[in-house]
């Protein structure tokens, strides 16, 4: 079967340029507005219920209304009808139906979310208007930051080759964004080389928010021996990682500039002190502030390390805040 066979239907009738603007018009137009037609004489070919097109008594009414008023643009005797483009239309639709749509697909704020957060929580805000709103606008909310690195990478980049860098990053971060955002609800912020932030309690939050945050911290580092053994079967030096969990206000959205949308901005306390516990942290430790520490005292274990976080407070105070190691 040659190329030209395998072509769509329409296709093959618009070869030349004026015919194929005119294929991209109908097309497009059939895109914003046809759809709901177009599904259901979709509905009525897979039930059976279409029949010949010469039977002119036991076509759908709208159908044939259309098909007897064509577009202007279709004005060609070889044009094909109405019902074969909704058909071909419908087809199409039914396709992009299975994977997660958008309401509008050029809507970066909704892309975000779809790409960085699991299949549930991208459903539940693309029907939460609201929600999606004060979110683009700017919030404060209480929640935990996740801040995970790789001990000592900058070396580690600095001895291999840079295919075998992105090896180890896919190694790496293909096992523990799951993790995160299937397993847990969480939401990933931000991947910068070998660094990780995720949020948990943004977009929504529940009573669990935190307790599922320490659990994703946990659950990475008990899947680090299954990375190092991954990396080890590819030749790649094992990894040593340190993870940092606070609870905190934070301030979030997204700014519109010329050069930058769609990007998910989020500041404040827990970013920062997630941050600094990750810097501290020892290979395979995780450190918690003392609010998340105090919050689910009763779901982790917690020992203190002696390590205490010079941080101002929003009354613009210095003060020394006091690291927990989780046990895992």
């Amino acid at each position: 079967m040659n190329g030209m066979e395998k072509r769509p239907p329409m296709d093959k009738l618009f070869d030349s340029a004026r015919n194929r603007a005119k294929l991209k018009q109908l097309k497009e137009k059939l895109a914003q507005k046809e759809f709901v037609q177009a599904e259901k004489i979709l509905q009525q070919y897979q039930l059976g219920e279409q029949v010949n097109s010469d039977s002119d008594s036991e076509i759908v009414p709208e159908a044939e209304e259309a098909r007897q008023q064509p577009p202007p643009e279709m004005v060609e005797p070889e044009a094909p009808t109405y019902k074969d483009m909704a058909r071909d239309a419908a087809l199409k639709h039914q396709y992009v139906q299975q994977r997660p749509k958008i309401k509008k697909t050029d809507d970066p704020c909704l892309i975000f979310f779809r790409e960085h957060c699991s299949r549930d929580v991208f459903s539940r805000i693309l029907a939460d208007e609201p929600r999606m709103r004060q979110l683009i606008r700017g919030v404060r909310e209480e929640i935990v930051v996740l801040d995970c690195g790789i001990r000592n990478f900058s070396s580690t980049v600095r001895e291999i080759p840079p295919d075998r860098v992105v090896s180890l990053l896919q190694a790496y971060l293909g096992d523990i964004i799951p993790v995160i955002v299937t397993e847990y609800g969480g939401c990933i912020g931000e991947v910068t080389g070998a660094g990780v932030t995720a949020y948990f309690g943004l977009p929504y939050k529940d009573e669990w928010f935190a307790a599922s945050a320490a659990g994703a911290a946990t659950a990475i580092m008990r899947r680090l021996a299954t990375i190092n053994e991954q990396l080890a079967r590819q030749g790649l030096p094992a990894i040593g990682l340190s993870l940092g969990l606070a609870l905190g206000p934070v301030c979030a959205g997204f700014p519109v500039t010329e050069h930058l949308e769609g990007k998910f901005m989020v500041s404040g306390d827990a970013v920062f002190m997630a941050r600094e516990l990750q810097r501290v942290a020892a290979f395979d430790e995780i450190l918690a502030g003392p609010r998340i520490a105090t919050q689910i005292k009763n779901k982790c274990q917690f020992e203190p390390v002696g390590i205490t976080i010079e941080f101002i407070d929003r009354t613009g105070i210095l003060k020394n805040y006091s690291a927990n190691r989780i046990v895992w």
